[in-house]
C-alpha cells in the first residue's frame, strides 16, 4: 500500500480537496491539478463511505472481500481538519479546504451571536450550559464564487450525486452539491439500481455515491460490533456489484470522509463539570475530538494556559492565530471566516476527548468518535478499480 506524502501527525492539507481536483483533472476538466496517480478516463464512480478509515479497513478486511482485493494497490491520505462529515464532504464537493469554504466543524460560531450546525442547517444562540431554541437559517454560508463542481459542470462534465433519501433534499446537500444532479436512494438495493441507471448514460460523467450507515453503526455500536461489521459487508457487496456493472474504461474509486476511534477513559475531560476549564470560556463547539473554544472578552491568553496545564501532553491547545498560521484548516483561512474559529482550537494527540456530559448527552453515549489529527481519525483509503 502506498501512503501519500501527507503526514497525519501534523496539520495536513485537505486530501479530500486534492482528490476532488485530481478526479476532475482525470475526467478532462481543465484548470484542476492532477494527482493520486489517476489516469485519464471518460467515466468515474466514487464511493465516499462515511467512517471507513484506512486502519479500520485494514483490521476488518476479511469482512470486505472485494475491497480487500484492492488494498494491495491502494493508497491512503489524510482527509483534512477537522476530520468530521460536515467539513469533509464540503471539502470534496466544493474543492476547497475548510478555511476556504467555511464549514470549520460539526458546529461553530457563525458570528458573534449565533451557533451554526451545518448538517441540520440550523442556528441558535449559545451560552455555557445550553443552546437556545434552534431554527432554520439562510445566511451567506459560503463564498460567492463557483464551486469546483459548478465549474466542471459548466465545462461539460455531467455530475450525478446519489444520496440517501433522508439527506438528498437537505439544505446542506443542496448547498454543497451545486453543479450536480441529486438522485435519492432508499436502501442499498435501490442505490445499486440508481448507480446502474447512471452508468448507462453515455456522456462523460462523474457519479458520486455517499454511504452513511457505517458511520452511524460505528458511533452507536462501535467499530468492533456486529452491527458495524454487517454494515461493512453490505458496503462491500454494493461496491462489488457496481464494479461488475462498469463499462470498459470506467474507473471506480472508494474513499472515506474520516476514520474513527474509541476514547480512552484516562484521557477524557468533561467541560460541563470542570470549573477550571469553564473559567473564562463562554461556550465550546465542534466534535469531542476537535473542539472550538470561544472565550470571554480578554480571557483568551489566560484560558490558553489553563487548558494547556490541565490537559497536558495528551492534547494540542492552539490559539486561533496559531491554528491559522500552521495551516490547520487546509491552508489559507478567509478573513471573513476567521471569526468562525474558536479562540482556542483543542484536539487530542491520542484517544482523548473533551465531552459535555450535560449538554451533549447523545454524543456521550457514542462508542466511536473522530475529528483529530491521529491516523485513526485522518487516514482514508483510496482504492481504485478499473475494468480493462
Amino acid at each position: 500500500m502506498k501512503i501519500s506524502t501527507q503526514n497525519a501527525s501534523h496539520a495536513p492539507k485537505s486530501g479530500l480537496t486534492q482528490l476532488s481536483h485530481a478526479i476532475l483533472a482525470s475526467l478532462g476538466v481543465p484548470s484542476f491539478d492532477s494527482g493520486f496517480d489517476l489516469q485519464p478516463t471518460n467515466g468515474l464512480v466514487i464511493f465516499i463511505v462515511d467512517g471507513l478509515g484506512q486502519l479500520l479497513l485494514d483490521e476488518h478486511q476479511s469482512h470486505a472481500p472485494f475491497l480487500k482485493t484492492l488494498l494491495c494497490t491502494g493508497q491512503s491520505f489524510g482527509v483534512g481538519f477537522p476530520a468530521t462529515t460536515a467539513t469533509s464532504l464540503a471539502s470534496f464537493a466544493l474543492g476547497q479546504g475548510s478555511g476556504q469554504h467555511g464549514i470549520v466543524g460539526s458546529r461553530f460560531a457563525l458570528n458573534n451571536r449565533t451557533a451554526f450546525s451545518p448538517l441540520s442547517w440550523q442556528m441558535g444562540g449559545f451560552c455555557r450550559n445550553q443552546t437556545s431554541g434552534t431554527h432554520s437559517v439562510d445566511p451567506p454560508i459560503f463564498a460567492i464564487e463557483k464551486t469546483a463542481w459548478e465549474t466542471a459542470s459548466e465545462l461539460g462534465l455531467n455530475i450525478e450525486c446519489i444520496l440517501p433519501l433522508k439527506i438528498a433534499n437537505s439544505r446542506y446537500s443542496k448547498a454543497i452539491y451545486k453543479g450536480a444532479t441529486i438522485t435519492p436512494y432508499m436502501d442499498y438495493w435501490h442505490c445499486g439500481f440508481k448507480i446502474r441507471g447512471a452508468l448507462k448514460k453515455s456522456s462523460r460523467r462523474l457519479i458520486y455515491v455517499y454511504l452513511g450507515e457505517l458511520d452511524y453503526a460505528g458511533h452507536v455500536y462501535g467499530t468492533n460490533s456486529e452491527a458495524w461489521l454487517d454494515s461493512l459487508r453490505q458496503v462491500d457487496t454494493l461496491i462489488s456489484s457496481t464494479a461488475s456493472a462498469l463499462a470498459r474504461g470506467t474507473k471506480l474509486l472508494v474513499a472515506a470522509d474520516h476514520g474513527m476511534t474509541t476514547l480512552s477513559s484516562e484521557a477524557i475531560f468533561d467541560f460541563d463539570t470542570d470549573a477550571g476549564l469553564q473559567e473564562g470560556v463562554a461556550w465550546i463547539a465542534g466534535d469531542i475530538r476537535a473542539r472550538h473554544i470561544y472565550t470571554e472578552a480578554g480571557k483568551t491568553c489566560a484560558a490558553l494556559e489553563r487548558w494547556k496545564n490541565k490537559l497536558g501532553d495528551d492534547f494540542m491547545v492552539l490559539s486561533r492565530s496559531q491554528a491559522v498560521n500552521e495551516g490547520l484548516f487546509g491552508g489559507t483561512v478567509r478573513v471573513s471566516f476567521e471569526q468562525r474559529l474558536g479562540d482556542l482550537i483543542v484536539y487530542p494527540t491520542g484517544r482523548g476527548g473533551i465531552v459535555q456530559s450535560l449538554t451533549e448527552k447523545n454524543q456521550m453515549s457514542w462508542k466511536g468518535h473522530h475529528g483529530a489529527l491521529t491516523e485513526e481519525d485522518q487516514l482514508s483509503p483510496l482504492l481504485i478499480y478499473s475494468k480493462g
